[in-house]
């Protein structure tokens, strides 16, 4: 049996008040990002800012470089970040890891994520990870997602903002 979330819809947990409200994108648009979200707990967002001093905002699409899909659907709410991996092997229109975290003032996330499969049949285990928040020499943002926040053989290569191939 195999447990896992439907492409449209987006758990709030971590961030959020005892019921979250869960909303669902538009029928058909498996890579919509989250637009209407209430009453989830969220603080105000954590006033981040790049090289160009610009704000860091990371609702969006994000990727390994030069990936011609979209590997991770990210939202940011307030000082919240919730985020769904797509390109991880669950069956067509679900997601098997998800995770939400409180993104920090030292450009880390501290976040819980939950791989359904990893679990084992209806027992899912939410773990302790991390996404950093880095800047390439070109100024673009970049996430990492960690094991250990100390330990960067525990991280994961940087995905980015995806853009469609052209």
């Amino acid at each position: 049996m195999l447990i896992a979330i439907p492409a449209g819809v987006i758990l709030l947990a971590s961030c959020a008040s005892p019921s979250p409200e869960i909303s669902e994108s538009p029928e058909g648009s498996e890579f919509a990002v989250l637009d209407e979200v209430t009453d989830i707990g969220c603080g105000e967002p954590v006033p981040l800012r790049g090289p160009d001093g610009q704000p860091v905002n990371l609702t969006g699409l994000w990727s390994n470089r030069g990936e011609p899909e979209p590997g991770w659907n990210v939202r940011q709410l307030g000082s919240c970040m919730f985020a769904a991996d797509l390109s991880s092997p669950g069956p067509p229109g679900y997601y098997q890891v998800i995770c939400d975290g409180t993104i920090g003032t030292d450009f880390v996330i501290t976040a819980r994520c939950i791989d359904f499969l990893q679990g084992g049949v209806g027992q899912p285990d939410w773990g302790r990870e991390y996404f950093l928040i880095r800047f390439a020499d070109s100024g673009q943002v970049e996430l990492v997602r960690c094991l250990d926040r100390e330990t960067p053989a525990t991280c994961e290569e940087p995905i980015v903002r995806w853009e469609p191939p052209t």
